[in-house]
């Protein structure tokens, strides 16, 4: 199971060392300033209705005795997806569309009648999971100062999960990506016996935790590409700088301090070659504030070059790492703030 280390003490240094934003003005001391259009405007339907319609399918797996686990992945992967400020189709109409997708994902597109039942399809497969286990004897030693020291005999378990997810894009079936995640849980038990005994109870919640573990630890990867888009509707400036309203806010996974991408939309113009298209332009990251709502928050910049370049209609995503939804991550692996 992967250690995050969360900074307590010594949050001040990991946010002088990696860069991290104040809280920037007092909205009470702001006021309302101009804000340019951007040159590709949402429409009216995106700022009111964001996030992606995602059906995930019922967990599979491949061998009989990962049954239990596979409601317990399908739970983790849904509630994150909804926190992240997804919208989750009924799991009831996704247990009834699984032979349509799982035919779909063969075939290589989804045929449907009717209105398309989502934007995005999730599926999972648990691949295996383990218990492993070893025994080491007691053992006694005397230390440097004549002290004795003695280590217990005990058995050290280790159970894993491996679970596949893959996301496609419907009805085309385009795949958004393929992950392998995996997840590990460990326990120790004092015994001479070096068998190392273990109840079926205790077996299936150290999977359990090693199948919690593996969608925890690595959902980011799925949560990162289906970020819902929200945008930049206002800029206020004071003192301490500017801040800028979103639509994202706490019932889609606003939360003061989470950490947001900011991006813009430009045309690559046709030639004889190919088509006109549009490509999006990352500018940068911003920290939500605390002043916000269940339909909107403020964000800050601390660069004010880069606030300066923030236009109404920009893009605001909240960026996930493995610490979390909205969490960054620091300079070292597992290290969390």
């Amino acid at each position: 199971m992967k250690t995050l280390v969360k900074l307590g003490a010594l949050t001040t240094l990991a946010f002088a060392l990696s860069g991290c934003m104040s809280t920037g003005p007092k909205l009470a001391e702001t006021r309302t300033v101009n804000l340019p259009d951007a040159a590709i405007m949402p429409t009216p339907e995106q700022v009111n209705d964001p996030g992606y319609r995602i059906v995930v399918s019922p967990v599979k797996y491949s061998d009989q005795t990962d049954a239990p686990f596979s409601r317990l992945v399908y739970d983790r992967i849904e509630s994150t997806l909804l926190t992240a400020g997804n919208k989750v189709i009924d799991r009831d109409l996704a247990s009834n569309l699984q032979r349509e997708l799982e035919a779909a994902e063969a075939a290589g597109r989804f045929n449907t009648a009717g209105v398309q039942p989502a934007d995005i399809a999730v599926m999972a497969t648990i691949t295996g999971t383990s218990l492993k286990y070893s025994h080491t004897e007691r053992d006694s030693w005397v230390d440097d100062d004549g002290d004795r020291h003695t280590t217990p005999a005990h058995c050290d378990f280790t159970a894993s999960s491996r679970v596949d997810v893959r996301a496609y894009v419907l009805p085309t079936m385009q795949k958004v990506g393929n992950w392998e995640f995996e997840g590990k849980e460990s326990s120790e038990t004092e015994t001479s016996n070096s068998r190392c005994p273990i109840s079926t109870a205790s077996v299936n919640a150290m999977i359990a935790d090693a199948s919690n573990d593996a969608v925890e630890s690595n959902i980011h990867n799925l949560l990162n590409p289906l970020a819902p888009n929200f945008y930049i509707l206002e800029r206020r400036d004071g003192e301490g700088g500017s801040v800028f309203r979103t639509n994202l806010g706490s019932s889609k996974g606003a939360f003061e301090g989470a950490v947001v991408k900011v991006s813009k939309i430009e045309k690559i113009p046709g030639d004889e070659y190919s088509e006109e298209k549009l490509t999006r332009i990352e500018l940068g990251e911003a920290e939500i504030t605390k002043d916000m709502s269940t339909d909107m928050s403020y964000i800050y910049i601390s660069d004010e070059a880069l606030a300066n370049q923030i236009r109404r209609g920009h893009i605001v995503q909240l960026k996930h790492s493995e610490c979390g939804v909205g969490e960054n991550a620091g300079w070292l692996e597992g290290l969390c703030f």
